[in-house]
């Protein structure tokens, strides 16, 4: 039981309740289940990339160089491509390595040598399956 899922944030570790063990994080929020998921930090890596509110400047989008950042103070995670997602018809960051805990919601930037080129909002986060690795 817990007091809700506003109440948690992806990657939290303290104050789950779940007495010792293993370290756990919360690695997943279903709010219209009222869910925590947990699991291990290796749960946490995400390497797709969905956003909204795309607003690009002075890149094109073979680039290769650019660096994806979703927190601030994080030195960012390579870029590998940028797509469009088929399914939702919106921008699609793929990185050459995964990041940790990337959150819809939060904001996501891409900079070139430290001047930002674009972003937009995180919609949606998930780890590409090994066929999928150099598409």
């Amino acid at each position: 039981e817990h007091p809700g899922v506003a109440f948690f944030t992806l990657g939290q570790r303290r104050g789950l309740g779940l007495g010792g063990g293993p370290v756990r994080v919360v690695v997943a929020l279903e709010g219209e289940h009222n869910r925590v998921i947990v699991g291990s930090e290796a749960d946490l890596a995400r390497d797709r990339l969905i956003v909204d509110e795309w607003v690009d400047r002075d890149f094109a989008p073979g680039e290769s160089g650019l660096v994806c950042r979703t927190r601030s103070r994080h030195t960012g995670t390579g870029v590998a491509s940028i797509g469009v997602d088929p399914a939702r018809d919106l921008p699609r960051i793929d990185l050459a390595e995964p990041d940790r805990a990337p959150a819809p919601g939060q904001a996501m930037v891409l900079d070139r040598e430290g001047i930002v080129v674009g972003g937009g909002r995180l919609v949606a986060a998930s780890l590409r399956s090994c066929g999928e690795m150099d598409s």
